[in-house]
Formats: structure tokens, sequence, C-alpha cells
């Protein structure tokens, strides 16, 4: 994922609330967890060393951490997206790592137990990988002639008749429930297959890696200049402002998620991640833990997703200084029940 490190509630907000932010508590997901997504109601996945090989994992909310099997022959895993319905996609490897000489993996549960399904890529390819899944069941990911993470350049829809290219030479990132896939600064329709470029904001840019697409077609990710310094900023596009900067520039700063409600996720080496909380303001996310969860520091690259009950995942590191791992932060309202 995405070393400085930031003491829970030394910052300031740096923005007027318009109301009181959430206080949150926190599930801590154990030492050297790494996790990628959550669905709507807080499941969260991702990988975990385990015997000197990765390992994808899920955890449903209030359940423990379950590693998710393999098949034979294989030796790592890692799992990258899960649905509302609990499907989760991601990958399988023959090697120590699930980035390297990968096959697109979907596990769903049957009878009370995970089932692994394997995608090929396409025809003539022997590497797959699958990035992201929608509501719908939709899975997109890549396919190519070498086995190393998101170098693949033929994006791909997985589908139970078999894998199909849907964007030549192209590397994906997200699908919504609208079925647009996003690719940088190209938006695919999947039932009209219409492609549509929103295009680079005003200036000289190289281009842009798109990270996250919501419901409204509004994206969030890292626009990319020719500078030597202060080269990467984060950006979020709408079809209303383009694309607008929305954090700190560095070296190594993007935007990593957003939800529905227009929430976003940032982050910026030797500086933060930042969550903006629409109608309520912009905070580190150790800012809303409340003080019964203890000390904990955020990693800079700490925010990692968002739903729409504002629950995040982030990256932490524990109050000796020895344990570093994913969690969960969820607003105590949302745990109390309350709208």
């Amino acid at each position: 994922m995405k070393t400085l490190l930031l003491v829970a509630f030394a910052c300031a907000a740096t923005s007027v609330l318009a109301q009181q932010p959430p206080q949150y508590n926190l599930r801590f997901y154990g030492a050297n967890t790494s996790a990628f997504a959550i669905n709507a109601f807080g499941d969260a996945v991702g990988w975990v060393p385990q015997g000197g090989n990765t390992r994808a994992w899920v955890a449903r909310k209030n359940k423990p951490l379950e590693i998710l099997p393999i098949p034979i022959g294989y030796l790592s895993s890692g799992a990258y997206d899960i649905n509302d319905s609990g499907v989760i996609v991601g990958n399988v490897s023959p090697q120590s790592h699930a980035s390297l000489s990968t096959v697109a993996a979907i596990w769903r549960k049957v009878n009370g137990r995970y089932q692994i399904e394997l995608r090929s890529g396409l025809p003539g390819q022997p590497f797959s990988a699958a990035f992201a899944i929608n509501n719908l069941g939709d899975i997109i990911g890549g396919s190519g002639y070498t086995g190393y993470g998101s170098m693949w350049r033929n994006a791909v829809l997985f589908t139970p008749s078999g894998t199909q290219p849907i964007l030549d030479w192209m590397s994906v990132s997200d699908i919504n429930d609208q079925r647009v896939v996003v690719s940088d600064t190209l938006q695919l329709d999947l039932d009209t297959m219409q492609v549509h470029n929103v295009g680079l904001p005003a200036g000289v840019w190289q281009g842009i890696t798109t990270s996250d697409i919501n419901d409204r077609n509004e994206m969030v990710g890292r626009l990319m200049s020719y500078s030597s310094s202060l080269s990467n900023f984060p950006v979020r596009y709408t079809a209303a402002a383009g694309w607008t900067v929305i954090g700190s520039a560095s070296n190594n700063a993007g935007a990593s998620a957003l939800n529905n409600r227009g929430d976003f996720l940032t982050y910026v080496e030797s500086g933060a991640c930042r969550v903006n909380l629409r109608g309520v303001g912009e905070f580190n996310p150790s800012q809303l833990l409340d003080p019964s969860q203890g000390l904990w520091y955020v990693m800079w690259y700490g925010a990692s997703d968002i739903n729409d009950s504002r629950e995040m995942l982030i990256s932490v590191k524990d109050n000796t200084l020895t344990m570093t791992g994913a969690a969960l932060i969820t607003p105590k309202r949302a745990e109390n029940g309350a709208k």
C-alpha cells in the first residue's frame, strides 16, 4: 500500500465544522495486516503474511479475521474488494507474494464455507488479476504476459462464460453500481460499451491515475506533474467542477477512496492521511477516535477505504510502537444503531 507517525488527538481540524464530528471506535485486525476494501456492512478484506507467504483474509463485522482458502499448487493470495453480497475478489499465486505470477480469484461463501473460483487471462496471456467487484456481480481486472501486479495493461471483465477484453492496453481500477468502469481519465459504460474521456485539468500534466469511482461517476486519484519535487496532487472529479486539487502536493500524494455521500480520503508522504467528511470537516482519522480507544499512531498512507456509513479502513501503529496493521474505525452512533 501506500513514515511519519502522527500522535492521536494532536491536531486541530483544518476546516470550519458545520456540525460536530462523529467519534469512532477502533478495531485492530492484527500485526502486519493490510486492508484494501470494505462493503456497506463493514466487512473488510486484505492480506497478511503467514508462514512467509501473503494470505488473503476477510473480517466480517464483529467476527474474527478469517484466512481464505487457496487451491493446491498455490502459495499466496490477496483479497482486494468485497461487495455487499459478500463476494470477494483478488488473486492467488504459486510464489510467496500475491502480486507475482498471479491468477484472478473469486471467493464465495457456500454452506458456511468459502469456495474459490479461478479466472484465466485472455488467450495466450498466462496471468490475470481481479481488482474490483460491484453489487451487480461485475468483476474487473487485468490480463497480460508479465506477472507483476498492476503492470498488466489489458483490462478485462470476468464473466461466467469467460474472460472478456474491455479496454485494450489500458489498466482499470474500479467499477460502480452503474456499471461504469474507470481507467485514469476514461469512463467505460459496460451497458453501452461507450467510452467517455473526462480529460485533464487546465495546465501541463503527465496524467491522472484514478483510484475510485462512486455511483454518481465522481472519481478520486492523483494528478502527476513534470516537476521533480511536489510532483503529485490528490484530486477529485465531479461533472460540475471537473478535476479539482483536494490536498497538499508531494512526491507521493493522492486520494485513495470516496463514497456516495461525497466523503473522500487523501494521503501525502511526510504529511498525513486525511478524511474529508462532507458538511462536517477535514481530519486526521486519529482526531476522531474516542479517547476510550487508547493511543494509536496513524500512518501517512493510512486511509484506504470509506463506506456510506463513514466506516473507514486505516493503517495504525499501537502505542508501544511495536505493531503496525490495519484497523476498522466505526462511528459510535452506527454501532449503537442510530441513524
